[in-house]
């Protein structure tokens, strides 16, 4: 749900930024933060005498903008409110079966670990086995994991062979 919800927040930021230069485009003054899209007037026939095709299609532009930004104030409300009804839907049950995979994920991978600095070099199999190992790490477990090869590496304990990308 966060996920949708980052995603959201860069569109509305794209949306504003564009709505931004496009406000400022040819214009020599300092732009003003606005708390929502000027409001465009639709395109008329009427005002191609008046403005240049750049000028109208940054109005229609404009007017699409302001319209992709209130759908997208939509979604980012309809989203809330679902967060706010929605109940926790994690049982008791649940929680410890993921507490123990992730626990038996953590021991999997950090012997991984141990076993790759035991034998004191790494291949490109080796290091595509232990992304597959860890990937299902906690992330605290996967970072002391990454930190023991990186330090190992540093300090010579771990060779990398020749062309082994990490």
């Amino acid at each position: 749900m966060n996920r949708w919800i980052g995603i959201l927040l860069i569109i509305s930021v794209v949306i504003n930024s564009v709505t931004l230069i496009l406000l400022t485009k040819g214009n020599n003054t300092t732009p003003t933060i606005v708390s929502e899209a000027p409001r465009v007037q639709p395109y008329d026939e009427k005002m191609s005498s008046n403005y240049s095709a750049f000028d109208i299609k940054q109005l229609e532009l404009l007017e699409q903008l302001g319209r992709l930004n209130s759908e997208v104030k939509k979604i980012e409300k309809l989203l809330t409110d679902k967060e706010k009804s929605t109940p926790a839907e994690s049982s008791p049950v649940d929680s410890q079966k993921t507490r123990s995979i992730v626990e038996n994920a953590n021991r999997v991978g950090m012997e991984s670990v141990e076993q790759t600095l035991l034998g004191g070099s790494l291949d490109q199999e080796g290091v595509h086995n232990l992304r597959q190992v860890m990937a299902d790490m906690s992330s605290e477990e996967h970072h002391k994991a990454l930190q023991k090869l990186i330090i190992a590496i540093n300090n010579g304990d771990l060779v990398l062979q020749p062309g082994t990308i990490l």
